[in-house]
């Protein structure tokens, strides 16, 4: 994943130790969409995962570490310009957690579980 993302409007929503939930304006020029199906622009699934662990590395209490591992991942609903989604996260050990893009309550939109590591 890289350093120099572009990142949605945020606003968190509840926080405990174990877990976030946060609420992202997505801008309809945000750069993402540009290219990616021109007539319908949608937001990538690889900046979702990049969105899910940025923001767990800042909301978590996870170390630094790569990913080493993307579980269980899913993609229900895309998610396009001007959307305002939410997303859940829940730390499960010192190197792992669940995301979950979701809107209206119960549109889902991505999960999946994500490992941190060193690699093998």
């Amino acid at each position: 994943m890289t350093n120099n993302i572009v990142l949605p409007q945020v606003e968190v929503l509840s926080s405990t130790p174990e877990g976030t939930n946060l609420k992202l304006t997505i801008p309809s020029d945000l750069l993402y969409f540009a290219g990616h199906f021109p007539a319908m622009p949608i937001l990538a699934g690889v900046v979702q995962l990049d969105w899910a662990v940025h923001f767990a590395s800042v909301y978590l209490n996870l170390q630094e570490l790569p990913v080493l591992e993307v579980q269980v991942l899913k993609y229900q609903n895309v998610i396009e310009p001007g959307a305002v989604i939410e997303l859940s996260l829940v730390q499960k050990s010192e190197n792992k957690f669940t995301f979950h893009f979701y809107s209206d309550g119960d549109k889902n939109h991505a999960s999946g579980r994500i490992l941190l590591g060193e690699g093998i």
